[in-house]
């Protein structure tokens, strides 16, 4: 482009112009300096065609509203004589291309996360850049990264942009931009994927100096090959990104930043720290990014971790060498939706060698704890008894040493131990013995990253899936095959939540926080009617013991129940709120306390469940195995406590749809039991089953189908057994149908219609979906 340097002194007579930047086939950008507030500048300089006069000033108008650390700022915008000139901001940092030889693993990393930021940003003015690649990356005197080159982005409208005639560079187009299709934010997420793979393998996926029609002929149909020495999670989160139909990519440049986040905890918890990057990222992506890091596992080696797909429109399938246990299917069984396909041979290596980046070209188209009510979607369930129920007894163990200097209180942190009593043994083999049903074949059909779960439900509608660890996240997983994450909350220490019924409401409960700074302690309630994006109602609500324990609402969404458990600064308590309030839940009346001492059962509430027609609740007090208690709570001003049920299985308590209640729990002998109770008459509730399964196995975790007939039972040897309990008195096992590849199984969670299973492990955080079929 040969452009008069009169012509731009002319239309920029506040400038003085500098020293020849950089020149392309599409424009040249020149320094220059503010005179009156001698200001460094980089002037961009565009050919304008007549006919896109608009299109330019509304794409101008856009990006000078753009106010993102991590991309350049624009100053002005000037069209004179043919020519479109932005002002932007100078960076003397050099471009990414000129950085990238031997960057780190994670500062390459932290580079893309960057950039995703500077995408969702951009994507959500409605801005699609089009032309992410290294040469449009660059750093800042101070080393931050910034976006640059928006001049062919393309506003947005209603529906996507079509690649009727637009520019692109051919090493990082997405096949949709190849082939002239409809572009989308899935299209500039490609290209960052492009720009990461090339960072951390030291080539891009396919050879820039092949001819071109070869170049595009590998973008739309050859798989490309895993990153060289990069560890699987990093490697699945760029293939990923890489395929080649929109849809299968992740849903958006913020979810792409998520799982990018961590995936690289590969590197250390503190990889962000030793990326050597200054980054300007909200505290979601460190909660994530800083969560505890967990082994790497680089190609060839074999850990407890989802393998990385055989390509990246498959799902990913069990490794080989490590297989799930599974029942075999039945030979007639159809096969069920969204199966895995079988895997592809190893796609060829066809990187090229690290070298600067082909030119831009223009291209012309040519062609629960606590949520002990009937869980939404999944069913009633019991909370996350592994790790949690672990967690409480040695703490409580802790506190009661502290407190009190008493020793000898038994806690259970596995039912290896003692003993079956004879009566209850011969009623379990009774019950075995009669079990006449073919267990239901499960099938692996897809992995997520939980980020260490402890609470799974799914929506109402079954198309999502509530997922809480160290970190609040929302897939969409009406793909089972292929879930994608919608959005996700950045809240530290979470306890536990609670889905309302109608799937709109999250209730999310945090621990006591090590940081005085932190906000997030007690509770808070978050709108997820746009799973995309979670809108707290009003601020966290405290609790003067700083712990909430467990967390449910009632059957009609209007109330919450809340327990805490005794601390050594003050007695736990039951405590209801009104939840209608848009500003936030509201206590009606005082919290409800026992009379015995703080530290007795009468003032720990670790499980609060609310029956289905919401004027009753159960409350479990966990170690002290006391047993559970019924309360009246048509007043939520003044709960009253209407019976304590004589059990010592009081950790966990859940209401299945018909009304009766299930405890669940250690008992005197250490052994693990679910019970089943009719609290028709509240005031005298009778067991009415046992479930007593084999003790070798260790704890249970239980999750009811939406009927509570049937129910998955999470062990802590790794296995989830199905079991009929359509009759409580008899429950039949109907086998061990899935064994997780670790130990320490957290309560599984059913989909409505009880096909869809999703288990997962405290151990290597994942959550794998299972197809089921009776």
């Amino acid at each position: 482009m040969i452009v008069d340097r009169g012509a731009i002194a002319e239309a920029l007579p506040g400038y003085e112009l500098g020293e020849l930047l950089g020149q392309g086939g599409f424009g040249l950008v020149v320094a220059a300096r503010h005179r009156r507030l001698d200001r460094p500048v980089a002037v961009k300089v565009l050919a304008a065609d007549p006919g896109e006069r608009t299109g330019f000033d509304a794409e101008a108008q856009v990006l000078a509203r753009m106010d993102h650390p991590h991309i350049v700022r624009v100053f002005d915008y000037v069209e004179t004589g043919g020519l479109c000139l932005i002002i932007m901001e100078l960076l003397g940092g050099g471009s990414l291309a000129r950085r990238r030889s031997g960057m780190r693993p994670e500062t390459a990393c932290a580079v893309a996360l960057a950039m995703a930021e500077a995408l969702s940003y951009a994507h959500g003015l409605g801005v699609l850049h089009r032309d992410v690649k290294a040469d449009n990356i660059v750093f800042d005197a101070a080393g931050v990264a910034k976006l640059t080159d928006f001049g062919i982005a393309k506003i947005l409208q209603s529906t996507a942009v079509t690649a009727t005639a637009f520019a692109g560079t051919p090493m990082y187009m997405a096949p949709e931009q190849i082939q002239g299709g409809r572009l989308g934010p899935a299209t500039d997420i490609y290209a960052l994927a492009i720009v990461a793979y090339h960072l951390l393998d030291g080539a891009p996926p396919f050879d820039p100096k092949l001819p071109l029609p070869a170049l595009w002929q590998h973008h739309l149909n050859t798989v490309p090959a895993p990153p060289r020495n990069v560890p699987r999670e990093v490697a699945d989160v760029l293939l990923r990104a890489l395929a080649k139909e929109p849809a299968d990519r992740q849903a958006s440049a913020r979810a792409f930043a998520l799982e990018l986040a961590a995936a690289a905890r590969v590197f250390g918890s503190d990889w962000l720290a030793r990326s050597g990057l200054r980054l300007s990222i909200d505290d979601e992506l460190r909660v994530v990014a800083a969560a505890p890091a967990r082994p790497q596992a680089w190609p060839g080696e074999t850990r407890a971790a989802a393998p990385i797909p055989p390509t990246p429109q498959e799902p990913p399938v069990p490794d080989p060498a490590e297989p799930p246990t599974l029942l075999p299917a039945p030979p007639d069984l159809p096969a069920p939706p969204d199966l895995p396909a079988p895997p592809s041979e190893t796609p060829p290596d066809i990187r090229g060698a690290a070298s600067p980046d082909a030119a831009t070209v223009l291209v012309t188209e040519g062609g629960s704890d606590g949520q002990a009510a009937p869980a939404p979607g999944g069913g009633p369930r019991t909370g996350p008894v592994g790790a949690r129920r672990r967690r409480r007894r040695v703490l409580a163990a802790v506190l009661v040493c502290l407190a009190l200097a008493v020793t000898g209180v038994g806690l259970a942190v596995s039912g290896g131990g003692g003993g079956t009593p004879s009566r209850d043994g011969r009623l379990a083999a009774g019950a075995a013995a009669v079990a006449a049903a073919i267990a239901p074949a499960a099938r692996l059909v897809g992995e997520l990253d939980g980020l260490d779960p402890t609470y799974m439900a799914f929506s109402p509608d079954g198309s999502s899936l509530i997922t809480v660890g160290s970190a609040v996240r929302v897939w969409d997983v009406r793909r089972p095959a292929k879930p994608t994450l919608s959005g996700s909350l950045a809240v530290a220490n979470v306890w536990t939540a609670a889905l309302s019924p109608d799937g709109g409401r999250l209730a999310v409960a945090t621990r006591q926080s090590a940081n005085p700074d932190d906000l997030h302690v007690g509770f808070a309630v978050f709108d997820v009617t746009d799973r995309s994006q979670p809108v707290q109602q009003g601020p966290w609500t405290d609790v003067d013991t700083g712990v909430v324990e467990a967390i449910s609402f009632s059957p009609d969404g209007r109330r919450l129940a809340t327990g805490d458990g005794w601390q050594v600064w003050g007695p736990g308590a039951l405590r209801l709120w009104d939840a209608t309030k848009p500003t936030g839940p509201v206590q009606p009346g005082p919290p409800t306390r026992g009379d015995g001492p703080q530290t007795s059962d009468d003032n720990n509430f670790v499980a609060v469940a609310f029956s289905p027609d919401g004027r009753s609740l159960a409350t479990a007090g966990g170690f002290t195995q006391q047993g559970p208690r019924l309360w009246d709570v048509t007043d939520p001003a003044h709960p009253r406590q209407l019976a304590r049920i004589d059990t010592t299985a009081d950790d966990e308590v859940t209401f299945l749809p018909d009304g009766t209640l299930v405890s669940s729990g250690t008992r005197d002998d250490y052994s693990e039991v679910l019970e089943w109770w009719n609290v028709e008459d509240p005031t005298a509730p009778r067991r009415t089953g046992l479930l007593l399964p084999d003790q070798s196995a260790g704890w249970i975790a239980a999750g009811f189908t939406s009927d509570g007939r049937r129910l998955a039972l999470g062990r802590g040897n790794g296995t989830v057994e199905f079991w009929d309990v359509t009759d409580p008195a008899s429950p039949g096992s109907l086998g061990a149908a899935v064994r997780e590849k670790t130990s320490s199984v957290t309560p599984p969670a059913w989909s409505p219609d009880g096909r869809l299973l999703a288990t997962a492990s405290e151990v290597d955080g994942r959550i794998r979906l299972w197809s089921v079929t009776a």
